[in-house]
């Protein structure tokens, strides 16, 4: 019918460009026809362009709002330790003002003022038994100063360094107290042990000393002013035919201890300290 092989494929471009420029001419509702075509050919792709799109916008505001998230609760850490911070120094701060209301409270003879330490370490053996303690206002410190807490008689420094200084307990085997029961006027002598008791020696059976009973500082010895209390009576036994032994309980709970007071003497007071 079409002689040659360039015929058919002439007459088929002729019928595309002819239905070309009839789809120009038509409108499908109003719409060119090639145009809505184009579209309808196209749409599936640009819809998936579309969705594809927003998928990574949204992604993008998942990782931003967890960025946000991270940096807001590194915020709220932040604050909940500032303030776990600052609750513990107002606990702290109203225990030390408790502390030193308890001393302020302490009766001790008039010609002795103090200053407050911390105790920042202890030591408990049988050998020797002490405290090491911190002061601010330690330039009035000196050697073998007595030294209390709110409850009584501690020990005495016996060593000091600057703003720190080391504190012997009562309870240390050599150390000798003169003591008294104050109602009764009942005097003696208590020594260290090494163990957390201290005894009574010199009372004689005359004297009666009940369980309970609690001997205080008498002043005779020149190292602690009069009326600290010091240790409270456990047993009493027979001592040779003069004497009572007395074992007396510290006041003091030494392994509680958290600030201590040591007692400065006024000027022109004899003796306490070196």
């Amino acid at each position: 019918m079409f002689k040659g092989t360039k015929t058919p494929i002439v007459f088929i471009v002729l019928l595309v460009l002819n239905l070309f420029l009839i789809s120009l001419q038509i409108n499908h509702n109003g719409e060119n026809v090639f145009k809505f075509l184009f579209f309808k050919a196209t749409s599936p792709m640009m819809h998936l362009f579309f969705n594809v799109k927003d998928s990574f916008e949204y992604a993008g505001q998942i990782l931003k709002s967890k960025k946000d998230l991270v940096l807001e609760n590194k915020k709220l850490k932040k604050e909940l330790f500032t303030y776990k911070a600052e609750k513990f120094l107002c606990s702290r701060i109203r225990a030390e003002n408790e502390v030193l209301k308890r001393l302020l409270y302490l009766k001790v003879e008039d010609n002795f003022s103090g200053v407050v330490c911390e105790v920042i370490s202890k030591k408990f053996d049988i050998f020797s038994s002490s405290i090491t303690i911190f002061c601010d206002d330690a330039k009035e410190i000196r050697d073998e100063l007595p030294v209390i807490s709110y409850d009584g008689l501690v020990g005495y420094v016996f060593h000091r360094s600057k703003s720190i200084a080391e504190v012997e307990l009562i309870t240390n085997s050599g150390t000798a107290i003169s003591v008294v029961i104050d109602k009764k006027n009942i005097r003696g002598i208590a020594y260290g042990t090494g163990r957390n008791v201290l005894d009574v020696n010199y009372i004689p059976y005359s004297k009666k000393v009940n369980v309970g009973d609690i001997f205080i500082t008498s002043g005779d010895d020149r190292i602690y002013p009069r009326g600290i209390p010091v240790g409270v009576v456990a047993d009493v036994k027979r001592s040779g035919e003069i004497f009572q032994k007395i074992t007396i309980i510290p006041i003091v709970d030494f392994s509680k201890l958290e600030y201590v007071f040591v007692l400065i003497p006024n000027k022109g007071v004899e003796k306490y300290g070196n």
